[in-house]
């Protein structure tokens, strides 16, 4: 469902243009407890945040292109067994923590989407399987 901008609680509309003031907002939605995920545009590449009733930022999501992506993801990714294919990479951050990276690949057999998840180094932290909302992880 698409609501339009001027329905986002004010103090968000205000984070939101303070925060990314060079973005292109495409769409909003609410959330549990109060949250707002905005989905926007951001020099040219898809991205997401989260912020409370009051404005708060939560964290954001940045898909990268290939051309951006750090050297141990490329070298990851050759290593992985042909069948898997590249699904996306995304840059996410949250406040006080640590900026960590998702990487998404897919079996060609319709096999549940693998997710990685690696430190901003290269330290690969943990994998899953299947579909995982990391944005609920904003609020741990």
């Amino acid at each position: 469902m698409f609501y339009r901008f001027e329905e986002i609680p004010a103090p968000v509309r205000r984070a939101f243009l303070d925060r990314y003031p060079e973005a292109s907002l495409e769409d909003w939605e609410p959330k549990h407890s109060g949250i707002m995920e905005l989905y926007f545009e951001l020099n040219d590449r898809v991205a997401q945040a989260q912020f409370d009733a009051e404005g708060n930022w939560l964290g954001s999501q940045l898909q990268l292109p290939e051309s951006a992506f750090p050297s141990f993801v490329v070298e990851f990714l050759e290593a992985l067994p042909e069948e898997l294919l590249l699904w996306e990479l995304s840059l996410h951050e949250v406040p006080g923590g640590p900026s960590f990276l998702i990487l998404e690949v897919d079996e060609a057999d319709d096999q549940p989407i693998r997710k990685f998840k690696f430190d901003t180094h290269g330290q690969l932290l943990c994998e899953w399987r299947g579909m995982v909302n990391f944005s609920r992880n904003y609020l741990n």
